[in-house]
């Protein structure tokens, strides 16, 4: 069997595609992407200084902290799934 999964793309209208920045940075890149999504509009540079991120990347605890900073309501969830973000994004529309 091909070890190699075929992967779905996902597209998100009204988005603009974010690249990260620098090496190591990929917790604030995709901390962006979220905040874009819910509408509030952080510099990748900015998330970087409030997540604390490092020269080897950014850990779990204080991207959490940053994207508290930002307002925004944070769950975690070790090896969660694209459905557990689905399910978590149905439940907070739902409560709007």
């Amino acid at each position: 069997m091909n070890a190699i999964k075929k992967r779905k793309k996902v597209i998100v209208p009204d988005m603009e595609p974010h690249w990260q920045e620098q090496l190591g940075s990929c917790g604030p890149a995709s901390a962006k992407i979220l905040l874009q999504y819910f509408k509030k509009n952080w510099s990748e540079r900015i998330l970087r200084k409030i997540c604390r991120k490092k020269s080897y990347g950014t850990n779990i605890a204080p991207l959490i902290a940053g994207l508290r900073r930002t307002g925004a309501t944070v769950s975690a969830r070790f090896n969660g799934t694209l459905d557990d973000i689905k399910n978590f994004l149905q439940q907070k529309e739902s409560r709007a």
